[in-house]
Order: C-alpha cells, then structure tokens, then sequence
C-alpha cells in the first residue's frame, strides 16, 4: 500500500480519539517509532502483512468513497498514490458504481437496450471491483480485461467502457461483430465511414456486422 493524505489523517485521527501519542500506537502494532515516522511520509509503501493489520484500525478514519470489496469481498483501500506498473498510463480512476468485470462471454451477451449493465451484473452474480465516484457524461459502465495485447494496450489490462458515451476520433473502442468476436481498435468517422480494428465500411454496413460500439474511458494496468 502507498501512503496518501488521507491515510496519514487517518493516523493523527487514530491517535486522538484513543487519546495515545505516536510512539504508542507504533507500540500497539509492535513497529519501531522510525517505521511510524515512515509511514507519515507520503509515497512510503507499507507492506500487505502491515497494511491488514492497520487498516483495521484505520478503517473508520479513511473516506467511505475510497474503500472497494475485492472480488474475494474483503473491503480494500484505493491510495491516491497508486500506480499502475511500468505502463503508467493512468493514475486509478474513479467510476460510478461497483463496477463487474465482464468476460467475452458475459460482454457478448449484454444487451443496453434492455437493461442496466448494474443490473445485468445483479442477475448474473458477477464479481465487482472498485467502487468510484462519478465520471461526469460516462453513462452506463462496465469493465473489461484483455487477455493478451491489442492496439497496444497490454494483456491484463482493464478498460473500462461506457455504453451511452459515444465514441471519439481516434478513441479506443470496444465492439462485438455479429459472429460474437470482441474487437478493440480505434475509432475514426469521416465522410459516413469508420474503422475500427480489421472492421471498415459505410455507417449502414458495419451496422449489420457490430452489435455494439462502446467507447474506452479510461483503462488501466495492474502490474503483479
């Protein structure tokens, strides 16, 4: 875990309601007072054993909107200093609702205009992630990850889409082709035409082979 603002603020809260100083708290969790020092410092990494143990304690103290139920369900703590491996091409945003990653089978089998991807997601008890506030305009939203590298995004990333949102030039974009593959490509419109991925042709053409365009909002690399 690295140390962010609220984290440190969830340290001093800590120690005034139990009305303890700095150096008996590092006592209650058996750590020197140096490591205490430490992880006042923003960008310090606490260790995972370290961080269950004091994200307990410092649970009430953190911002609601912050804390996610991991798939396993346990409750987790997003730091705003979080980075996303070598490919660093987001800091971790934050998105309405608990969001389900959905498979290539799950994605296939989505329909928008017949009901909520929230709701898809309730019927077919599909795990969630991160609960995050609102992206303004995004609409519905779901996740999807990439099992192996496309358009330059790496195996393993999650994008997460919206299914309102229309798409922009040159945006990353999600699209199932009526022979039930998941394409991601880049969209480009000009003079009634767009491409995306291996798929080109007229507006009215590409219609009848993709039963869905979704724009990429945001997507994001976990790095092991």
């Amino acid at each position: 875990m690295k140390v962010d603002i609220y984290i440190t603020e969830a340290l001093d809260k800590y120690c005034v309601q139990h009305r303890i100083t700095q150096k008996q708290f590092a006592r209650q969790l058996n750590v020197s007072e140096a490591t205490m020092v430490k992880w006042r410092r923003q960008g310090t990494g606490i260790s995972d054993i370290r961080w269950k143990s004091l994200f307990k304690l410092l649970r009430p103290y953190l911002p609601s909107d912050r804390i996610y139920l991991a798939s396993n369900g346990e409750e987790c703590y997003s730091s705003l200093n979080e980075t996303v491996g070598k490919y660093n091409y987001f800091s971790p945003k934050f998105i309405p609702a608990l969001i389900p990653v959905l498979t290539a089978s799950d994605l296939l089998k989505y329909n928008s205009f017949v009901q909520s991807i929230e709701q898809y997601a309730a019927d077919h008890a599909l795990p969630r992630v991160e609960y995050r506030p609102r992206i303004q305009s995004a609409g519905g939203l779901f996740a999807y990850q990439t099992t192996e590298e496309q358009e330059h995004i790496p195996a393993g990333a999650t994008l997460y889409a919206s299914t309102e949102a229309r798409p922009k030039q040159n945006q990353i974009t999600i699209a199932v082709t009526k022979d039930k593959r998941i394409v991601v490509g880049k969209y480009s419109a000009s003079a009634n035409t767009f491409k995306i991925g291996t798929l080109h042709g007229s507006l009215d053409e590409i219609s009848s082979i993709l039963s869905g365009i979704f724009p990429v909002i945001v997507y994001e690399v976990v790095c092991a």
